[in-house]
């Protein structure tokens, strides 16, 4: 670490080549723990107390905190791509029921909201989001570049409070929620960020967690990623925080609806 020298220790890489950057053996600590893409050594659970390393603080939400009441005929949606970070702004009319908007399933316009996660008192902006193909249920996480506030999507406001609350209890991680009901999840205990668990069980967690998410109806490859990037409110085109839309050109707040002209 800091050079290549005696009395240093060694954490390097050795690849075959500078263009494809495969490497071939990895040492770690000094000690070589992988090559030709097989692990060398035994990797060991951290047997560290967890013991105040959980700082997700947020209260319990309902029904409520999701509402959205119709004041325009049009609004501002987010528009994924992907595995894109980047966003765009569309304007969209939106599905309207008993005077606010829903989720729109049939034309993939879906709640979405930014949930404060730092303090008792709740903190709470929603929005709308196009481009996930989400058809039932909904989905919550507690990573959300670069605040990690937690980002709930969802077909509607009842799944999105079960998907919320369960983060909420697991002191943070992610959760898919359908029909009122938990249907998988990965706890990140470690400040809503990382688990406990072995490398191998949290990498068999994620693809279980990939996987409902496309049974659910989502056409990305990882709703997960992709909504982690939603609060990323230095990335253009428009953001979510938990203090609203964010207009990161301008990087002005900006309001869910639309002036007529």
């Amino acid at each position: 670490m800091g050079a290549i020298s005696p009395g240093y220790k060694a954490d390097l890489l050795i690849v075959n080549d500078l263009y494809d950057f495969i490497p071939s053996i990895v040492i770690k600590d000094s000690q070589i723990v992988a090559e030709e893409g097989q692990l060398t050594c035994e990797i060991r659970p951290n047997d560290r107390s967890l013991e105040n390393v959980n700082t997700f603080i947020c209260p319990f939400v309902e029904a409520s905190d999701f509402a959205v009441a119709a004041t325009s005929r049009r609004i501002r949606v987010i528009e994924l791509f992907g595995e894109e970070v980047l966003t765009k702004e569309r304007i969209m009319e939106p599905l309207l029921l008993n005077g606010s908007i829903v989720s729109d399933t049939k034309r993939d316009i879906l709640k979405i909201a930014s949930v404060c996660r730092y303090t008792e008192e709740k903190s709470i902006a929603v929005g709308f989001a196009t481009g996930t193909g989400l058809k039932r249920g909904a989905v919550a996480t507690s990573v959300g570049h670069d605040a990690h506030n937690m980002g709930v999507l969802g077909t509607n406001d009842r799944d999105m409070v079960v998907a919320a609350n369960r983060v909420i209890e697991l002191g943070g991680g992610l959760v898919a929620a359908e029909n009122g009901k938990v249907i998988a999840e990965l706890p990140l205990q470690i400040a809503g960020l990382m688990s406990d668990r072995a490398g191998s069980e949290v990498a068999e967690g994620i693809r279980e967690m990939k996987s409902t998410a496309v049974k659910m109806g989502s056409v990305l490859s990882d709703l997960f990623m992709s909504l982690s990037f939603i609060q990323l409110s230095v990335i253009p085109e428009l953001k979510l925080t938990n203090k609203g839309l964010v207009d990161a050109r301008s990087f002005e707040f900006v309001p869910l609806g639309v002036e007529e002209d």
